[in-house]
Formats: C-alpha cells, sequence, structure tokens
C-alpha cells in the first residue's frame, strides 16, 4: 500500500509526522475573516527577525521600516497559507471526494485504518457536525463502519470496500505530501516543525484572549 510505500523513501522518520502536521493545519481555517492571522504573525515575524536587535537603538524611521517590511511578509505567509488550502481542496476535487470526507479518510488512513470517532474531531480540522455529516455518508456508501466502544466512544473502521476507496483518494494525498518532504534536508524538516509549532502556540495564546 501507498500507506508503507512514503516510509521507503529516502526520507527520515519524521516525515509522516511533518505530513500530517502540515495537512491538519494548512486546511483548518483559522477563522473566515481576512485578517485572522494578522496579529499573532505580526508579532511571530517581528520576534524571529528583529529579536537580537535593541529596539532602543533603532530610530523612527528604522522602526517604521522594519514595520513594513515585517506586514509585507505576513501578507506573503496570508497568501501562500491561502494557496496551499486550495490546493488541498484542487486535490480533493481532483481524487473525486468532497473535503470533509478527505479530511475524515485522511484521519482514519493515518491511523492505518481505524481510529476513534473522537481522533477525527480532534485532527481533523473540522467541525464535529461537518465530521458527523461525512461519516453518515461514507457510512451508507460502505465504506466505513462505527463501532461502540467501551463507554460512549465510537471506533471507525474501513470496510473492505473502504480500504481500496482510500487507496484512490487519502493515500495518494498522502504519499503526494511525503513525496514533498522527502527532498527536504533533515534540518529544513525541523525548521518548518518548529515554526509551526511555535505559530500554534502562539496563535492559541491569542485566542485565549480573545
Amino acid at each position: 500500500m501507498l500507506f508503507f510505500e512514503c516510509y521507503l523513501l529516502n526520507a527520515i522518520s519524521i516525515l509522516p509526522q511533518v505530513s500530517r502536521l502540515r495537512y491538519r493545519l494548512s486546511t483548518k481555517p483559522l477563522d473566515k475573516g481576512t485578517n485572522s492571522y494578522y496579529s499573532v504573525w505580526y508579532e511571530f515575524v517581528l520576534r524571529e527577525v528583529y529579536m537580537k536587535k535593541d529596539p532602543s537603538k533603532e530610530n523612527t524611521s528604522e522602526k517604521n521600516r522594519s514595520k513594513k517590511n515585517a506586514f509585507e511578509k505576513l501578507h506573503r505567509i496570508n497568501y501562500l497559507g491561502a494557496e496551499m488550502d486550495a490546493l488541498y481542496h484542487r486535490a480533493s476535487h481532483k481524487l473525486g471526494i468532497s473535503d470533509s470526507a478527505m479530511r475524515a479518510l485522511y484521519t482514519v488512513y493515518d491511523h492505518q485504518g481505524t481510529c476513534l470517532l473522537s481522533d477525527i474531531y480532534k485532527e481533523s480540522g473540522i467541525s464535529k457536525q461537518t465530521v458527523n455529516s461525512a461519516i453518515r455518508k461514507l457510512e451508507n456508501d460502505d465504506i466505513l463502519y462505527l463501532e461502540q466502544e467501551t463507554g460512549r466512544g465510537k471506533r471507525v473502521r474501513l470496510t473492505d470496500k473502504g480500504k481500496s476507496y482510500v487507496d484512490q483518494n487519502a493515500a495518494r494525498l498522502y504519499a503526494a505530501e511525503c513525496e514533498v518532504f522527502a527532498s527536504w534536508q533533515e534540518e529544513e524538516i525541523d525548521t518548518y516543525i518548529r515554526f509551526m509549532e511555535t505559530f500554534n502556540d502562539m496563535f492559541r495564546a491569542q485566542v485565549e484572549r480573545m
């Protein structure tokens, strides 16, 4: 299966982790507004670019240039994020599957064919209502089924038909991501993870203060 083939690439063991992280963050809109990234990314860029500088030693014009440069980078980051969202949407469309179904099946596939329904809630980046709607449709199409777990939990499992179906969509998307990261150096991947984790942590703090 393609799930195992990605491990045979000339990549380090962290690739699947990076792949999952990238998919979750890049396909999950932070909100529906155009300014959703601004405040946190502005703070992030300034800290990363200027943290070693003493602000007291900069004159006003230098500070203004720094701020303008930071905002220009911020706009570029926002554009790239939107472009990545569009690419994942295009991939789902080309593979003949809705975005919500792709996210749900991607999570199941990432857990090697079975996971808790709560895992999809947490990892897919979409609302419970959207997840439940996608799961119901996939269940009606005999792609997956639900099992009662201990307590109130439910486990999602792929049917035989579902395993073949996933090989045609989520597995291909997963393999495409692995191909990209296989071309990166290990330190580049580590840097990518570190910046994404930093953004997540900082944005989480921003959200808590809203």
